[in-house]
């Protein structure tokens, strides 16, 4: 991709590509990073990444609990003699998620996302390819739903709907699931062919 850019575009600036495999992470801001998770799109052996989700966490130090109950002046005195390490801990905090191109299998994967966007390509059992291997694999709108019903998120983002439903068979079946499984938190969609700039500040399905 590097290299085509740079061929395609030479007149655009150069820009940093960093590379990164499954479990990596790149600091993208202080206190923000986003990590990668090999995701079951492409069928591919296992030490091979063909296809990756992310994970964005915010970094933030946190006072150890053993010593919530000294004062600011003691903290400091404690500071000045053993440094800040000693008395803060890192907290990671998964403020987006992004499924990318993927089935649904490991629930753990999403548990405790502020905001988890996923794809939802299929709306009926035709149109999934689980059986086939040769096929790369996608999400249907009711295995996301049962999956976000039974884990911690705060709110879902479903996306990459395939074009072959219209938008009115997409929100039947968003909000049949969304009965069915009696998911609370605020869930807004992506059409196809649609691009969002702020989708949060949108209109939610269930809303």
């Amino acid at each position: 991709m590097r290299d085509f850019l740079q061929r395609f575009d030479p007149h655009i600036p150069a820009i940093d590509w960093i590379p990164i495999m499954d479990g990596g992470s790149v600091e993208i801001k202080k206190n923000m990073e986003v990590e990668a998770m090999r995701n079951e799109h492409v069928p591919c052996p296992v030490g091979v990444h063909k296809s990756l989700s992310y994970k964005v966490y915010e970094l933030k130090q946190k006072l150890k609990p053993e010593f919530s109950a000294l004062s600011g002046r003691e903290i400091q005195e404690v500071i000045a003699q053993k440094g800040r390490d000693f008395v803060t801990e890192q907290v990671k905090t998964n403020i987006l998620s992004f499924s990318g191109d993927t089935p649904v299998d490991d629930y753990g994967k999403w548990d405790g996302s502020q905001t988890l966007i996923h794809e939802a390509t299929f709306l009926k059992p035709e149109g999934d390819t689980e059986n086939d291997p040769r096929i790369n694999k996608h999400s249907r709108v009711d295995e996301v739903l049962k999956m976000v019903s039974e884990i911690k998120v705060d709110r879902l983002i479903l996306n990459h709907f395939s074009t072959r439903y219209n938008r009115e068979e997409i929100d039947a079946t968003v909000r049949k699931y969304l009965k069915e499984f009696n998911i609370q938190i605020p869930v807004y969609l992506i059409y196809p062919g649609e691009v969002r700039r702020d989708v949060l500040k949108g209109e939610m399905v269930n809303g």
